[in-house]
């Protein structure tokens, strides 16, 4: 079952020691049953979501988010944009929309994917910088657009 950081948030706020129903404690503070993140545009469409398998408060509003899968939507008509991004954990602000990783990062987008190690990135503006090792693979019908002959 995925959980809304939303719901997670008030949830760590307002219950001091909670109980799942089979009786199990979990520490306050951590999700482990999956958690989704998500940006609406001020029509109400999505503008990019977040999923991870789980999350835990770091710190300065930060959550580290395990399995990170990122997808952004189209302005004009919300639906995908074509464009993944991938990692094995990330520290996500939702307020400022903010991300961050020193881990290996894969970008795809329709014929190309970009990986490398390391990123920062702006989820608002749906912006982010590969910090080190990049490498870019173009494939398809563009796969000679660089270095054509």
């Amino acid at each position: 079952m995925k959980i809304k950081i939303i719901f997670f948030l008030l949830y760590c706020i307002f219950i001091s020691n909670p109980v799942l129903p089979d009786d199990k404690s979990i520490q306050i503070g951590t999700v482990e049953d999956g958690v989704s993140i998500f940006d609406l545009t001020s029509e109400g469409k999505k503008s990019w979501e977040l999923h991870g398998t789980s999350a835990r408060f770091v710190e300065n509003g930060f959550v580290e988010i395990k399995n990170v899968q990122a997808v952004f939507y189209r302005k004009n008509d919300g639906k995908p944009d074509n464009v993944i991004i991938n990692t094995v954990s990330a520290k996500v602000n939702q307020s400022s929309k903010l991300v961050t990783t020193d881990q290996y990062v894969q970008i795809r987008s329709n014929d190309i994917t970009v990986v490398g190690e390391g990123m920062d990135g702006n989820m608002s503006e749906k912006t982010v910088q590969i910090k080190k090792d990049v490498k870019m693979t173009i494939t398809g019908e563009n796969k000679g657009i660089l270095f054509s002959k």
